[in-house]
C-alpha cells in the first residue's frame, strides 16, 4: 500500500493525477462525490483478478492517492478502511458496496 496526500493545490493535483492515469491501463470501478470530494476507484486486472486498486480523492482543501498492489480482495480492502486513521481512508469502505 502506498499513500500520497497533500493540502497544497489539492484540486490541481487531483486533476493532474486523473489526466496521467487515463491511458495507463486502469479501468474505473466507481466514481462519486462525497462531502465536497471527488472520489474515483480504478483497477487494473491481471489473469482475471484485480492486481492493483487506486483510490483518488480530491477537494478544494485535500488530495489523497492510495495504491494497493497484489492479489486484491475488495471485501478485505473495505474492512481495512475501518482500521486506518487518516484522511481519505473513509472512502475505502464504499468500494465493496459498488
Amino acid at each position: 500500500m502506498r499513500i500520497l496526500s497533500t493540502t497544497q493545490n489539492a484540486m490541481n493535483v487531483y486533476n493532474e493525477v486523473n489526466s496521467r492515469l487515463s491511458n495507463k491501463g486502469f479501468e474505473e470501478l466507481v466514481s462519486f462525490r462525497d462531502k465536497g470530494s471527488n472520489v474515483r476507484f480504478l483497477t487494473k486486472e491481471s489473469n482475471h483478478a484485480i492486481s492493483e486498486l487506486l483510490l483518488i480523492a480530491g477537494s478544494k482543501t485535500d488530495f489523497v492517492f492510495m495504491s494497493f498492489v497484489g492479489n486484491i480482495d475488495l471485501s478485505k480492502i473495505s474492512k481495512l478502511s475501518k482500521k486506518l486513521n487518516f484522511s481519505g481512508a473513509e472512502h475505502l469502505d464504499r468500494v465493496n458496496r459498488k
